[in-house]
């Protein structure tokens, strides 16, 4: 995503920030990507803590489902998209 083309101001990226990783190279890693990004696409890159995010997005898909709000199963790409709307909702209380 190029600042010039969509006008963008600031990018967030998920990671895990858990201090308590069994690997820390994690973390690292995904800051040195965060620095690429910003390199690359002169956007600076927020960290979102995406602890816990699969696990709040069932939580929501299976009380939507015992409420009658939800008709089907809850697939994995639901978890999975219900995850990225919990990060993104936290990035966005963050910067609000």
């Amino acid at each position: 995503m190029r600042s010039n083309c969509t006008g963008a101001t600031m990018a967030p990226m998920s990671v895990d920030l858990s201090r308590g990783s069994p690997t820390i190279s994690v973390p690292i890693r995904a800051r040195s990507f965060a620095g690429a990004l910003t390199t690359r696409y002169a956007l600076p890159v927020e960290l979102v803590d995406e602890r816990y995010s699969s696990m709040e997005a069932l939580d929501r898909l299976k009380q939507a489902r015992a409420s009658g709000l939800r008709k089907r199963r809850v697939a994995k790409s639901d978890v999975d998209a219900g995850a990225a709307r919990v990060i993104l909702e936290r990035w966005f209380s963050q910067t609000t």
